[in-house]
């Protein structure tokens, strides 16, 4: 029998695996590469992945691959190491194997993370990543359709998604950059999760998209985990700093159905239209009726205009829970109006994009005393975790990648009413002087012919992501990278928007939304975060947490 040790949890880091997903910066070395390799294996053999009972998790990998992403030197990237280390908590022997018979029974157990990081090792070396996230994960049996010796179902998926969807956040690394350690690291951390949001995440939504996925083997819905599996595992070698990422022909996110002359697909194309019209919300397939393609930012109009879905209580251990018992379903039903169908899956990763960039963003604007920034730390999350679809879209059937996308989205809409269903004043937001930011103090010498003008402030600060990139690869906490990379890339891919483009939605002043919205969010949050401090934060935490809920104290959570 094959031993854990023949797969190779930290080889250099792959290409990225989707034309959306995040291009790296120049500035890496050998050097920087061994010091990030170094940091990786040192974190995964020593430390938990939660660094205390709260469940508080360990980001060191999340600092360290973000920076080393931007082209960080090797000594930030040493450093993002070692001013976490004396936080972690050692990484001990778990009381017992986990094996497929005792697989649910240790859920949300963190003492069983060393032997779900060996089960999900294995479960990898043996079956590819494709296969292990749609059977761990995504699958019904993982979710409701098993239970535990106490009697509970897994809720895998809930799991995925719990904690502000920091395992999904971990996985998705060991997506973009073809990290297997990081594979391993993410599934074990969901395991060790709790299973809180299964009532935005009920037993309908499975069945529904199994009805897709019984319908896709006839259809031939592409999917790459077919493919991903023949390359990886059976029957490969696994050598090479590529090899994890090679098994993709295609720089695309897979959702493209096969060509209509296909016979199965004549067949069986009734009845899938019928399984997608149902998960969109649509009317009744019988009708023949095209259903009205709902924007996230419908979404988002019909739930501010519901009074009745709102925060009842703040203080983080309460306020989730308490939104999920008093209007869960209400959030769930206005969520479930909008669905990616077989075709549309990376203009609803777009979507969800722009839309944790505006929850984020525009919800915190001048929302503190003395029309300060708030920069949640909640909310920053949204925008986060949104970065990771792309890369982990690629590795998903279509049914799988629908569910991936439905999740992110309730899950982001559960905490943002949570926190507080901010008012997001759009126009003040984009009519604000914020679309290029730049250093408050000493500016930079410049070429004396420099255009337009050598004492310009455009000549000296001629691109306001230079100065971002800068302060999110030296920035001591290790979110400020993660949120500002993300959001350098988005500006990237969504940047040219002209105003307008959104004025079709249901959402109030939408047509003033264009592609400053990253740029303003970075300079926003740079200018909060490096603030003056009179004490550095516990856990040099330097992010607002007072909820957008007017009259919550500073630090309600």
């Amino acid at each position: 029998m094959s031993t854990v040790a023949e797969l190779e949890l930290w080889p250099k880091p792959s290409p990225p695996p989707s034309s959306i997903s995040p291009s790296r910066l120049p500035g890496s070395t050998y050097e920087s590469t061994k010091a990030l390799l170094e940091v990786l294996k040192l974190n995964h053999e020593r430390w938990h992945v939660f660094y205390d009972d709260n469940g508080r998790h360990n980001h060191i990998s999340h600092h360290v691959l973000a920076v080393w992403a931007m082209g960080a030197h090797k000594d930030i990237i040493s450093m993002g190491y070692k001013k976490n280390e004396h936080m972690m908590k050692p990484r001990r022997s778990s009381p017992e194997p986990i094996t497929q018979e005792n697989f649910n029974d240790h859920l949300g157990d963190h003492s069983y993370y060393d032997a779900y990081l060996r089960f999900f090792t294995e479960e990898l070396r043996s079956k590819g990543p494709s296969s292990t996230l749609e059977e761990y994960i995504f699958s019904p049996k993982v979710n409701f359709g098993t239970i535990s010796k106490h009697g509970d179902h897994p809720s895998m998926l809930s799991r995925f998604v719990a904690a502000l969807m920091h395992a999904l956040i971990h996985v998705g690394y060991g997506a973009e950059f073809g990290l297997p350690g990081m594979f391993v690291q993410g599934l074990a951390m969901a395991a060790g999760s709790r299973s809180g949001s299964n009532q935005i995440l009920p037993p309908a939504l499975f069945r529904d998209i199994d009805l897709l996925r019984e319908n896709s083997r006839y259809v031939g819905l592409k999917s790459l985990q077919s493919t991903a599996n023949a390359s990886y595992g059976n029957g490969n070698d696994g050598q090479g700093p590529n090899s994890f990422m090679d098994v993709f022909s295609s720089n695309e996110v897979p959702n493209q159905p096969a060509p209509t002359s296909t016979p199965s697909l004549n067949l069986a194309a009734p009845r899938l239209a019928a399984v997608v019209s149902a998960l969109s919300g649509g009317a009744d397939p019988r009708t023949n009726v095209t259903a009205k393609n709902v924007h996230a930012f419908d979404v988002i109009a019909r739930i501010i205009n519901d009074p009745n879905v709102r925060p009842q209580k703040t203080g983080l251990q309460m306020i989730y829970g308490s939104v999920l018992e008093e209007c869960g379903d209400a959030i769930y039903r206005y969520a479930s109006e909008w669905s990616p169908d077989v075709s549309s899956v990376s203009a609803k990763i777009e979507e969800l994009q722009w839309t944790a960039a505006l929850l984020y963003a525009v919800s915190g604007f001048r929302q503190l005393e003395g029309g300060e920034f708030n920069a949640d730390f909640l909310a920053m999350h949204f925008v986060t975790s949104a970065l990771f679809l792309p890369s982990l879209a690629v590795y998903l059937s279509v049914p799988s990648q629908i569910l991936l996308l439905r999740s992110h989205f309730v899950v982001c809409l559960t905490w943002w009413v949570a926190i507080g269903k901010a008012h997001l004043d759009i126009p003040a937001f984009f009519a604000a002087d914020t679309a290029h930011p730049g250093p408050s103090g000493t500016r930079p010498t410049v070429n004396k012919r420099a255009l337009p003008a050598p004492q310009s402030p455009i000549a000296i600060n001629p691109n306001p992501w230079t100065y971002i990139i800068q302060q999110a690869i030296t920035h001591p906490d290790d979110h400020v990278p993660k949120l500002l990379r993300a959001l350098m890339h988005f500006s990237v891919l969504y940047g040219e928007r002209e105003a307008g483009f959104f004025g079709g939605t249901e959402l109030r002043d939408a047509d003033k939304i264009d592609g400053t919205l990253f740029i303003r969010a970075a300079g926003l949050t740079v200018e909060r975060l490096t603030r003056e401090f009179r004490e550095v934060p516990d856990e040099q935490v330097y992010w607002d947490r007072k909820t957008y809920i007017p009259g919550a104290p500073h630090g309600s959570y």
